[in-house]
């Protein structure tokens, strides 16, 4: 039995036998209206309306009628319908039909106050008609108005109270769609899942009836809820299927809203061209003069997030000025208007924008959000201070309100800092709170263990815990491979390849930076193909091939000089200037090592590049036979207040060579045996070698390709 003839018989028994003439253009109708056929709907209803039927019959009619002019967003047609059919005109079962047309049209109107009482009304006439079926239906549109007003509990009661109501003729239709609504009033009340499900249900009912408008409608409830746990790749799926139902040039709220989440979710998948044509489609539709101003609104604050992202920065500037001056701004949306004056060279703009977001939101997840974001603009200003103590006072702000993975998101960006500070113990410290923090993250929120992990390989790295640094990397990797994230692989494999040179593995390095390298190929990303060069470069050194050595290093300083990436072109000429001394090129060598110094007198921080350059002058000194022992004396302390490990030990084995040539052999030996000790415990190559000066060979201090792996 089909739904209109099961919702016919139960209104028989107690309203009188109807006819079946006009069933079968009812089914063609309810078809047709499903199919988003409106013309064909509407004249299949009017041949149903024209068979002699009863009073009941013929409301419901026009109810149906209603639903398809509302469907088609024909909201004069609805409301000249109902004014023609007024509910007072009728009584009972006829009655509610009519309260319920008359409650349609005020929610589509936006007026949910008078909906919930044309509901409550329809709700009334089908008690006193005792018809359950029609009941059912009532109450749980007077629910869906509860819930959009924000009584989900409510709503939920409700709807479970009446669902079973419907469900008794074995109705589908409306008792699907109500299912999908009780999915979203969960939702709302914190039962994520099991709302979700409901959700899916519904729109698989959708799916088996072709009612496009409902398809449309529960695979953008999914798409949102894929969104917000950040399964990108599900909402993708989602919000594919639902705009492959919508006519191209629809102007319709539901297309953009559709449209504007395509282009986020496109954002959230570096997927930034095709995120700029949506936002764009969705601005164009949106400029229809019924859109509701909050859904263009949001259709620009999509393009403007779009246009910041592709670097058209101006453009997104302007955008998101004349939103701020016509509308409020999402958080978000400012939050963003920040970064991008931050990027154009407008710091004291983007934190006024910040502080003001800081003050309107005290106490709440926003006001860390803006605490983090006003680090990053000071970290960009060069202010590292600054931004660890907006940082600092952002992270219990987060865990107040369970943000975890802000949480630990931050924590990573102050260790970053502190080791920019040359403060690596406490740098370790923050990473630790933020490993500690990753039991409590989702499953969905893996991209951010990521982040994490590989923060926590970067840190480890320094501390001589190779097993741990290994196996941060490794997972680190196979999290960005296995969420597709190429660009954070790219960077975590080039990282691992730089660690495992470090620790005198070249080979394996080399295979990793080469893997690296290759998946990059497709990003548009010039300064991490030049690190990646330049590690490259370092791996060969260690591998006794300098020729190939010196080729990536200038191949690297050809593309962070042009990227203008001025700190990793100075670590790159100091890499390429100690390639030029194992060439004998002292000149070269003198002169890259001057670049890189004169780079580092413009550049607030990067200590640890400044002690390097000056570690290889006084290498280059020792090769000219002018060891300079203040140099390496001076070298030596500022390594230790940097505790760098790495740093110190390079700076006292070149201190131990200057000791040595100028006499000092107690001096010397000292100053060597403690950067073995270093050598060692951070698994360095240098750990097997000996200083010329100890044991009397000219070449001792190189190692044999052999032992590195």
């Amino acid at each position: 039995m089909n739904w209109i003839e099961s919702f016919l018989s139960a209104l028989r028994p107690s309203q009188g036998s109807g006819t079946a003439a006009n069933v079968p253009d009812l089914i063609a109708g309810v078809t047709a209206k499903r199919s988003g056929q409106t013309a064909e709907a509407l004249a299949a209803f009017e041949r149903a309306a024209a068979h002699p039927t009863t009073q009941i019959e013929q409301v419901m009619i026009v109810r149906l009628m209603v639903e398809t002019h509302l469907a088609a967003r024909q909201v004069a047609a609805a409301r000249a319908l109902t004014e023609k059919h007024p509910p007072q005109g009728y009584v009972g079962s006829a009655a509610a039909h009519a309260w319920l047309a008359s409650g349609m049209v005020a929610e589509a109107e936006g007026n949910l106050t008078a909906a919930g009482e044309a509901y409550s009304k329809a709700v009334k006439a089908c008690r006193e008609a005792a018809n359950p079926p029609l009941e059912g239906l009532a109450m749980a549109y007077g629910a869906a108005v509860d819930l959009q007003a924000g009584s989900a509990d409510y709503a939920v009661k409700v709807l479970r109270e009446a669902l079973p109501k419907m469900l008794s003729v074995g109705e589908q239709e409306n008792s699907s769609y109500f299912q999908g609504i009780l999915g979203q009033a969960l939702i709302a009340t914190g039962q994520e899942t099991t709302g979700a499900g409901l959700i899916g249900q519904a729109l698989e009912t959708s799916v088996r009836l072709n009612d496009i408008g409902r398809i449309r409608l529960w695979s953008f409830a999914l798409a949102e809820r894929a969104f917000a746990d950040a399964r990108h790749f599900d909402a993708d799926t989602h919000l594919s299927r639902a705009l492959t139902l919508f006519p191209p040039d629809e102007a319709s709220e539901a297309h953009v809203r559709t449209l504007t989440l395509y282009a986020l979710n496109d954002l959230a998948q570096n997927e930034t061209t095709r995120a700029v044509a949506s936002a764009e489609r969705a601005c164009a539709l949106a400029d229809a003069p019924d859109m509701s101003p909050v859904v263009r609104q949001r259709a620009r604050e999509a393009r403007a997030l779009a246009l910041k992202t592709s670097g058209r920065l101006e453009d997104a500037i302007a955008e998101f000025a004349a939103l701020a001056e016509s509308a409020a701004l999402s958080p978000r949306a400012r939050r963003q208007y920040a970064a991008a004056l931050a990027d154009t060279g407008r710091p004291a703009e983007a934190l006024t924008v910040l502080e003001a977001m800081k003050a309107a939101h005290t106490g709440t997840l926003e006001e860390a959000l803006a605490l983090r974001d006003i680090g990053l603009v000071h970290m960009k200003a060069g202010q590292t201070t600054q931004a660890i103590a907006a940082w600092v006072a952002a992270v219990p702000l987060c865990e107040a309100q369970h943000a975890w993975a802000t949480a630990v998101r931050v924590l990573c960006e102050i260790s970053l800092a502190r080791r920019s500070l040359g403060q690596p113990a406490r740098a370790l410290k923050d990473i630790d709170s933020a490993l500690m923090l990753l039991t409590r993250l989702s499953e969905h929120e893996v991209e951010t263990r990521g982040v994490v992990l590989s923060h926590a390989a970067n840190a480890y790295a320094e501390t001589g815990d190779i097993e741990s640094t290994d196996a941060f990397f490794t997972e680190a990797i196979a999290i960005a491979a296995r969420v597709g994230d190429r660009a954070a692989e790219a960077m975590r494999l080039g990282n691992y390849g730089w660690f495992l040179m470090q620790i005198g593995r070249p080979r394996s390095a080399v295979v990793k930076l080469e893997r690296a390298l290759e998946l990059g190929e497709a990003l548009d990303n010039p300064v991490q193909r030049g690190v990646h060069f330049d590690s490259l470069g370092s791996a060969f050194d260690q591998l006794n091939d300098f020729a190939s050595g010196h080729k990536y290093h200038e191949d690297a300083a050809a593309l962070l000089e042009a990227a203008g990436a001025t700190t990793w072109l100075a670590s790159c000429r100091v890499n390429w200037a100690m390639t030029c001394l194992s060439l004998g090129e002292l000149e070269r060598a003198r002169d890259l090592l001057g670049q890189a110094l004169s780079a580092m007198g413009q550049v607030t921080g990067a200590a640890d590049v400044r002690l390097r350059a000056e570690t290889a002058l006084a290498n280059l000194a020792l090769r000219e036979k002018q060891p300079d022992a203040a140099l390496t004396t001076r070298l030596v302390a500022e390594a230790r207040t940097l505790e760098n490990r790495r740093l110190l030990a390079d700076a006292l084995a070149v201190h131990s060579q200057t000791l040595a040539d100028t006499g000092d052999a107690g001096g010397a030996k000292s100053a060597w045996d403690e950067a073995a000790r270093l050598f060692t415990m951070m698994h360095m190559p240098q750990a097997r070698m000996s200083p010329a000066w100890l044991s009397g060979q000219a070449d001792a201090a190189e190692p044999r390709p052999s032992d590195l792996a």
